[in-house]
């Protein structure tokens, strides 16, 4: 027998395994087949990262659910490809202000959010969150999920939310503020007056709990009851807290019109007072009276921002503002329950007070004709969506009061409204302030299922829509801002 090396034997011997393997395996005759890399690669698409760099033209390799490489990668390297030349590539939005909430329980899927390319949503805003739930508002929610849309309330507090969620699943992420509404109504009820020693210390540590179980921070709704009825100190005092948790204080401002600027220099103060970040939640400067504050306002922010503050600002593209129709009722009215509200509404003692209020309201809207009835919950009055409070008042022969009175107490206050009282030139320069995000104020919807319900606020509590009925006092004026 030759004698042959160690070196020639391993070389023979390899030649020869790989011969008979790839020969049994036909692939020899077949060709190379290439390794798939990737679960998916998306193609020649215009590829924005999300860091603020310049745009490329680039493939995106996928495995695993998360991206492997972005440059040129050969499409038989992908078990799937989408072709995406002359489109556009880029991170899923992130929607910094919306209200869904309960609605993720009708509608999982989100559509209206995941086909617009939104994947994360930050909800809990303007002070309503579904958690921490009140008795009152426990049994209250309970009531109109069940009538609204079948579903039963099983939870009270973050920890039982965001576990219903878990348990049904939903197709984007979801995060949450927690309302200071929920937080004052949990801690000391629904009316207007101080908290106590004990209930201040109350509402902190169900601002820590909360932060601790899971949310973002905390938001107030400063235009509404119950968080109209806090002044600066209580919110500095929970802010304190949020702050220590490296929390976020987002803020529906006292008021967005006649008082903005004032409004504007307390969310600045609080977060000046307590170091917390602050986000003033869409930035707005509502009726025309006062759109020449634009300038002035952007400039407070850009000063507290050189100053050191940690400010931001989001805001939706759009001209109109959205909440419940009892927006243009007196915050007195609004004290305490749905109930208490509504009979005041039919008191009529209380007829020439409450009408006054609202040919205040006019003045600044200019005509009812801006007000637009967005929703209703019974199909007695479906009419009226899509239509003007003018329109409504006039079909009905009633006054416009008459007319919104009347709706209020047969919806038992669940009204949705849509008022356009903001100008485009001035949403234009607002949208494109470098500290300014874009939230849609929204919540994420489907033609197939009952509109999800606005928020707590709108639903179950009042809203004030500031002048002489607002948290500043009775009988405010410019210059005396802050409260009684």
């Amino acid at each position: 027998m030759k004698k042959i090396t160690r070196r020639q034997f391993l070389k023979k011997s390899s030649t020869a395994l790989a011969a008979a393997s790839l020969g049994s395996s036909g692939f020899l005759l077949k060709g190379c087949r290439a390794k798939k890399d990737f679960d998916l690669i998306v193609k020649g698409g215009t590829v924005f990262d999300g860091l603020g760099n310049e745009a490329i033209v680039a493939d995106i390799g996928i495995k695993e659910n998360l991206i492997q490489k972005i440059g040129k990668i050969p499409a038989a390297q992908g078990k799937s490809v989408i072709e995406a030349e002359g489109l556009t590539v880029c991170p899923g939005f992130i929607d910094v202000h919306e209200h869904t909430d309960t609605g993720l329980l009708v509608n999982p899927k989100a559509e209206s959010a995941i086909r617009q390319g939104t994947t994360t949503l930050v909800s809990g805003n303007c002070g309503s969150s579904p958690f921490p739930l009140a008795k009152e508002t426990y049994e209250e929610l309970k009531t109109i999920l069940k009538e609204e849309y079948d579903l039963d309330l099983t939870w009270d507090d973050i920890a039982g939310f965001y576990s219903r969620l878990e348990e049904q699943g939903m197709a984007l992420n979801y995060s949450s503020l927690v309302g200071h509404g929920e937080i004052r109504g949990k801690a000391m009820g629904f009316n207007d007056r101080p908290p106590t020693q004990a209930e201040m210390e109350k509402m902190k540590s169900l601002v820590e709990e909360n932060i601790r179980e899971g949310a973002l921070g905390l938001s107030s709704g400063l235009e509404y009851s119950p968080g109209s009825y806090a002044q600066p100190d209580e919110i500095i005092e929970l802010c304190r807290v949020v702050a220590g948790l490296n929390g976020v204080y987002a803020t529906h401002m006292r008021d967005e019109g006649d008082f903005l600027l004032e409004s504007l220099d307390e969310a600045i103060d609080v977060a000046r007072k307590t170091g917390v970040s602050v986000e003033i939640s869409h930035f707005k400067i509502a009726y025309p009276r006062n759109w020449t504050k634009v300038d002035e306002a952007l400039a407070r922010v850009e000063e507290a921002k050189k100053e050191g503050i940690s400010i931001f600002c989001d805001r939706y593209p759009y001209i109109a503002g959205s909440t419940g129709l009892s927006f243009y009722f007196p915050l007195w009215a609004r004290q305490g329950t749905t109930e208490e509200f509504l009979a005041r509404l039919q008191d009529s003692k209380l007829e020439s007070k409450l009408r006054a209020h609202v040919v205040e309201q006019e003045i600044k809207l200019g005509s009812w004709d801006k007000v637009v009835i967005a929703s209703v919950s019974t199909a007695e009055n479906r009419q009226f969506e899509g239509k003007s409070v003018l329109q409504g008042a006039m079909e009905l022969k009633k006054d416009p009061f008459s007319f919104m009175r009347d709706l209020l107490i047969q919806e038992k206050n669940r009204v949705g409204m849509v008022t356009f009282i903001m100008k485009e030139e001035n949403l234009v320069k607002i949208l494109g302030h470098p500290l300014v995000g874009v939230g849609s104020d929204g919540s994420a919807i489907a033609p197939y299922t009952p509109p999800p319900l606005r928020d707590l606020s709108s639903s179950l509590g009042q809203v004030c829509s500031g002048g002489e009925d607002c948290s500043y006092g009775r009988n405010a004026k410019k210059n005396d801002f802050y409260p009684r």
